[in-house]
Formats: structure tokens, sequence, C-alpha cells
């Protein structure tokens, strides 16, 4: 069985591989770091044709649509109105 560990030293900028008692480091000299592209969907930020707010979303933060703004935005609290 082989046996593979990766570590990830970000305070020193290297990339240690071991494979089956083999131990290969890749210090930030030879190191460079590669753009693949677009990360999830392309496209504007719009969700059911409506946009979506450019603010910061923050840990507990849920989506509500606001019809006085016309857009998506990110809030803590939601009014249930009336039934």
């Amino acid at each position: 069985m082989s046996d593979k560990t990766v570590e990830i030293l970000e305070q020193n900028k290297s990339v240690s591989i071991t494979e089956d008692g083999s131990t290969v480091i890749i210090d930030s000299a030879a190191l460079s770091v590669v753009s693949v592209g677009t990360q999830g969907p392309a496209g504007p930020n719009k969700l059911g044709g409506k946009n979506v707010t450019n603010d910061t979303v923050s840990d507990g933060d849920l989506l509500r649509y606001s019809s006085t703004s016309d857009v998506w935005e990110f809030t803590q609290e939601i009014d249930a109105g009336t039934y």
C-alpha cells in the first residue's frame, strides 16, 4: 500500500510531498501560482433574472428579495409579514 502525504507550509512558502518514504520539497524559488480561470458559473450575478447586490457576505447571512430596490440582498433578519 502506498503512503502519500502532502504538506503545504504557508510560513515557509514550500510544498513537501512524501510517498513511500521518499520526500520531495519544492520551495518558493521553484514554485509559481497559475490561475486556472473562472471558478464557478460565469456570467452576471443574477438569480431569477434579478440582480444580487455586491455587498459583503457575513457569517449567518440569508438571501432575500427586496421588491423596494428590485434586487436580492444579504440580511440576518427576515420580516415574515402578516398572513
